[in-house]
């Protein structure tokens, strides 16, 4: 299934996405589990992090000071939510798959397709990561979190949770599928208000997705 991108574009973007309706035996998961684990998402587990960075093959998220949310399972950190004003910086080789999807004003999704006009730089408000929980995308060195209980940047993170979660790696409103070691999914809100989706891992077809709102 994960080798026509469009098909993922649409699973991603669709009311009830392909990732949270196949049986969990068919989905992309961690070959090491059987099961989703409860997320447990606390203020307790949210921090002001300073100069983050976060990088991969194709592309670097840099924020001078972000404010981190985690969602933790038993097997670690699967899920992160980032707000600041950061920069998202796009260097993708000739095989990394670019893609535009247009969203009407309800935010239907129109029809994926091929496109270079994928800006190199942009700012960004907000980043909403899925992750293995031994990827090292996010090894952020703890004397760099300073903990940050304030409840209202928790209801903004919980914001962002409540539209993003159901479209990735899930098995109902509460149960997060642990990806496969290296695959991330990147969802990034721009200052303009469109969004950047970023999809990277080995054995699976590397893309990035502009989502344009209709304004």
């Amino acid at each position: 299934m994960w080798r026509n991108v469009a098909l993922l574009v649409m699973a991603v973007l669709a009311p009830s996405p392909l990732l949270a309706q196949k049986p969990f035996a068919e989905k992309l998961h961690d070959p090491a589990t059987d099961r989703a684990y409860p997320l447990v998402r606390d203020p307790r587990l949210n921090y002001i992090v300073s100069a983050l960075e976060l990088s991969g093959d194709f592309y670097r998220l840099r924020f001078g000071q972000a404010f981190v949310s985690f969602g933790i399972t038993e097997r670690g950190t699967t899920e992160v939510v980032v707000l600041g004003s950061g920069d998202l910086i796009l260097n993708p080789s000739p095989e990394i798959q670019k893609l535009e999807v247009f969203l009407s004003s309800d935010g239907t999704p129109g029809p994926p397709r091929a496109t270079e006009a994928i800006p190199e730089h942009l700012k960004v408000t907000s980043a909403y990561i899925r992750l293995h929980p031994t990827d090292t995308f996010l090894r952020i060195p703890a004397g760099s979190l300073r903990p940050e209980p304030d409840p209202v940047r928790h209801d903004q993170a919980e914001a962002i949770r409540r539209s993003r979660f159901p479209l990735y790696l899930n098995e109902g409103p509460t149960k997060a599928i642990i990806p496969p070691p290296g695959l991330r999914v990147i969802d990034v809100e721009t200052e303009s208000g469109d969004r950047m989706l970023l999809f990277d891992g080995p054995n699976v077809p590397r893309s990035i997705t502009r989502l344009i709102s209709k304004r």
